[in-house]
């Protein structure tokens, strides 16, 4: 599992790209359900199955708090700094 890379001018993805996103309240939360059901299936399609996206929830806001007791906490920052894509 991976992220998304640059290789001179060109986008390169592994097999399994981890996307990692940050849930929200409604109705944010909804369209992150939708948008997930709909890539998934793109790739699916585009790929014949051969490639997936494995989406990893970050922690943040309230939810960040209840759990951690910081509403950014230090591992979301990382996670995000390890999965950016690369310019």
């Amino acid at each position: 599992m991976g992220k998304i890379s640059r290789v001179g001018n060109r986008c390169t993805a592994p097999d399994i790209v981890t996307i990692p996103y940050i849930d929200s309240d409604e109705p944010v939360r909804d369209i992150i359900a939708v948008c997930q059901v709909v890539a998934d299936a793109a790739v699916r399609m585009a790929y014949r199955g051969k490639r997936f996206i494995k989406w990893t929830e970050l922690l943040a806001g309230e939810k960040a708090n209840a759990y951690t007791g910081e509403h950014l906490p230090q591992d979301t920052i990382e996670t995000i700094k390890k999965y950016a894509y690369d310019k």
